[in-house]
């Protein structure tokens, strides 16, 4: 795992490229590499977990003419290799990035194809005088672009890789601001700066004298259906993910496993704990608030397996881990797990370079219970205005998502999907919003997961959902948030969910075997039923969740305070002070209810101070220098 940047169509500086790697250092920090030549500057910086001694990077074709930088793992390299050295392909390291530079040598871009792995490289061909950018399947990996005066282009694994070029402006994106208000993230391919892009999943970028084209070059068929007994398919699903899980395990450093105690992680680590060296070395994060704590399910799975388990217990809020946070985002992030994330893999680092995780396995197998809710709201959302106005009333009654519902009144089932998502909507942006920034957004398109879903509006409404989710929801929050706290950490995650023969077969299961009236997940139970204890494998689905009200009105109250009455906020003019000063106070006078919203607003504001008020050059947090 690693960090990748650099600049192409103009001669590359070297003091840029010196920053760019630097900022980078913490997602590898075990040694570096550039590439200089006329017209492209590549900057790396590595984590060893292949060939250790010998994968250093950039790496180049025998006649030196073509030079790779990839971050990532491509799991199936071994067989790559052989294929390529049968056709004459000569190697020089043992390293996974080189396979993919000597198989672009033989296909171009359809290489993607052939990579099972996680990744985002970045490849130099003089001949052609072209850099292709590429990104894995789900989107694990990220990179970042922005295109320069007179045709150049500079990218990296992150943003602020990018903003250490000078011509790189930090100027605002409102839209995108927006968008994370409405979501909690920022949607691809947007980013909270205007001209910066994030690369989509599964797309590759072509650059080429000035002239850039992206094309998407894989997406997984939810329409095909696979025919067979609920028994044939859980076998199927089982075999295919014991596949991904074993090709996860190579590593040359120590491997372990996140495991919170849900079906997902508890999958993984009991098809790996009997294919590792030794005993396989677990690692959880628990509350001293019971009401949030699933340490003890973890606990079941680590005492079945005999792993060696490690557990932290969070007591409360730590107000100075939120400037690392905010530092390793790049920009605004308002998923409040990422606070135990962040804690879980710098515990985990200490003992381990790689751990697996169960990231992507509600995405694959339909495990939220907003789809149920969505399915169950379709007739009422389907029908007329004037009924559905009652209809709404009624759920309003039943929950805080009911109240929201109610007042967005969505038309249809895809509609009702989004406003399972929405955490601000239009109503309270009249509220919050001045009149100038809502005026500023008003003509801006949707959020892209509303315009993905309102374009599939007429498919299956369970596959549309769980299709949505994985182009938008897993990619932009749930992955970015382990991306981040694992590379602030130097630390490799590898999700076997996010196989994409996992994700290919799941799309092709009929949507009634993954999701049920009553729970999800239905044929992922099935596969799992003789591997996990039924308290584990039959329990609701629960969140990644923190008690964030309490924590908001304890060791987050005068940050909270500070930062969100204090005149910057006023001064930025996209908010309105009256509005936040309210919320605060039915949040401090006991109302949970606006509790992620205030959590959205403090991390927007942090980010304001961090990368538009400050310099980002190289000035890293006191807690990395």
């Amino acid at each position: 795992m690693c960090g990748i940047a650099g600049v192409v169509g103009g001669a590359p500086d070297a003091d840029v490229l010196d920053r760019m790697a630097e900022v980078l250092r913490h997602r590898g920090p075990d040694s570096e590499g550039r590439l200089r030549a006329e017209s492209v500057g590549l900057a790396f910086r590595r984590l060893s977990i292949i060939d250790v001694a010998g994968g250093s990077q950039p790496i180049y074709n025998e006649a030196g003419s073509t030079a790779i930088i990839l971050n990532g793992e491509i799991y199936n390299h071994r067989e790559l290799r052989r294929a390529l050295e049968g056709r004459g392909h000569r190697f020089r390291t043992g390293s996974d990035a080189e396979a993919v530079l000597h198989l672009y040598e033989e296909e171009g871009e359809r290489c993607l194809e052939s990579l099972l792995g996680m990744f985002a490289f970045a490849i130099w061909d003089s001949g052609r005088r072209t850099l292709l950018l590429a990104r894995d399947r789900l989107g694990k990996k990220p990179l970042y672009y922005s295109r320069l005066a007179e045709g150049g282009l500079v990218f990296g694994s992150e943003i602020k890789a990018i903003l250490q070029h000078p011509a790189v402006p930090r100027t605002v994106a409102p839209l995108a601001l927006d968008h994370f208000l409405t979501l909690q993230y920022v949607p691809t391919p947007e980013t909270a700066f205007e001209g910066i892009c994030r690369l989509p999943p599964a797309s590759w970028l072509r650059w080429r004298d000035g002239d850039v084209g992206i094309e998407r070059y894989w997406r997984p068929d939810f329409r095909r259906k696979l025919e067979g007994t609920a028994s044939e398919l859980a076998g199927r699903l089982r075999d295919t993910l014991v596949e991904a899980v074993a090709a996860r395990l190579e590593s040359e450093v120590p491997l372990g496993a996140l495991l919170s105690g849900g079906i997902d992680s508890s999958a993984v680590v009991a098809l790996a704990a009997g294919r590792v060296p030794g005993r396989l070395r677990t690692f959880t994060v628990g509350f001293a608030d019971q009401a949030f704590d699933e340490s003890g399910y973890a606990r079941l799975v680590a005492e079945r397996y005999a792993t060696d388990h490690h557990e932290l217990v969070m007591e409360g809020a730590r107000p100075e881990l939120l400037d690392d946070i905010v530092w390793h985002h790049d920009q605004p992030f308002g998923d409040s797990s990422a606070v135990p994330t962040f804690e879980l893999a710098r515990l985990t680092r200490r003992q381990v370079t790689v751990a697996l995780t169960g990231d992507g396995g509600d995405e694959a197998a339909g495990g939220y219970p907003r789809y149920r809710l969505a399915r169950a709201l379709a007739p009422v959302a389907g029908l007329p205005a004037p009924l559905r106005r009652p209809a709404y009333g009624l759920a309003s009654l039943a929950s805080g998502r009911g109240r929201k519902l109610a007042e967005m009144q969505p038309a249809g089932g895809a509609e009702a999907y989004f406003a399972s998502l929405v955490h601000l909507t239009e109503a309270a942006k009249r509220r919050l919003y001045t009149p100038e920034f809502r005026h500023l957004v008003a003509s801006g398109p949707p959020a892209p997961p509303l315009e993905f879903l309102r374009r599939h509006a007429r498919r299956p409404l369970i596959d549309t959902m769980l299709e949505t989710d994985l182009h938008h929801y897993l990619p932009d929050d749930l992955l970015v948030k382990l991306d981040v706290a694992t590379m602030a950490h130097s630390l490799e995650a590898r999700s076997p969910f996010l196989d994409h023969r996992v994700i290919e077969l799941m799309a092709a299961v009929p949507a009634d075997l993954k999701v049920g009236w009553r729970s999800g997940k239905l044929l992922l139970r099935r596969a799992l039923r003789d591997l996990l204890p039924a308290a584990v494998l039959d329990r609701p689905k629960r969140g990644f969740g923190i008690p964030l009200a309490a924590w908001l009105r304890g060791g987050f109250r005068e940050l909270l305070i500070d930062v969100l009455t204090g005149h910057r906020v006023r001064e930025r003019g996209y908010l309105q002070p009256a509005e936040i000063a309210r919320l605060v106070s039915r949040l401090l006078a006991g109302d949970d209810s606006p509790r992620h919203l205030l959590w959205d607003l403090l991390m927007l504001e942090l980010w304001h101070r961090r990368f538009i008020d400050r310099s980002v050059r190289i000035e890293l947090p006191t807690a990395l220098a």
